[in-house]
């Protein structure tokens, strides 16, 4: 599969990084269901547009992410929740690992997420429920003597609903994402973006 010169263990560390990124980016938590039927309650402290650095789910990668993997140095994105109910957000990032500790195994993944669908609010849970979804990314291993594999993000089957708790104060949003196996929640913090 890979004919770079590049150890097992070395590209379990590459490949745990670049789900790092995925994880960050997408989101792919398997989700919980949401209340995509007809619409719902919608809470008005959301409507607007939210902007996060990725710091929160940096955060939680480092406390649950297993030794050697490395976090995503940048990324972020802003959500926009509108009064009709409808969402569209945006995520970007990268991240970059040296797989030893001479540096000869190198590997930069990059990540965008687009998704827009419809949303909805009710006893302190957000349901998002999107109708597209356009997840890119990469990642390029390159092996000692230069020789470099690019290898694709796995595309999704199609968008997933997710239910996350939330709360809002005026210009502050702050969702938590369970992830299955996990008791420690992703915290996202968001502001609002003209502020």
């Amino acid at each position: 599969m890979f004919r770079l010169g590049i150890g097992q263990r070395a590209v379990g560390r590459t490949a745990g990084s670049f789900a790092a990124v995925w994880l960050l980016f997408g989101y792919t938590a398997p989700s919980v269901v949401a209340e995509c039927g007809e619409a719902r309650a919608i809470d008005e402290c959301l409507v607007g547009e939210w902007r996060s650095d990725g710091s929160g789910a940096a955060e939680w990668m480092k406390r649950n992410m297993p030794p050697g993997i490395s976090i995503p140095q940048s990324g972020g994105g802003t959500i926009v929740f509108d009064a009709d109910g409808t969402y569209r957000s945006s995520r970007s990032g990268e991240a970059t690992h040296a797989t030893d500790a001479g540096g000869r195994v190198q590997a930069r993944a990059t990540a965008t997420n687009e998704t827009r669908g419809r949303w909805s609010s009710s006893d302190g849970q957000l349901h998002l429920c999107p109708e597209m979804q356009d997840m890119q990314g990469e990642m390029r291993i390159k092996g000692p003597g230069g020789n470099e594999q690019v290898i694709p993000m796995p595309k999704e089957a199609g968008p997933r609903q997710m239910t996350q708790a939330y709360t809002c104060a005026d210009r502050e949003l702050e969702t938590q994402i369970t992830i299955p196996g996990i008791a420690d929640p992703m915290v996202i913090r968001y502001v609002r973006a003209d502020s």
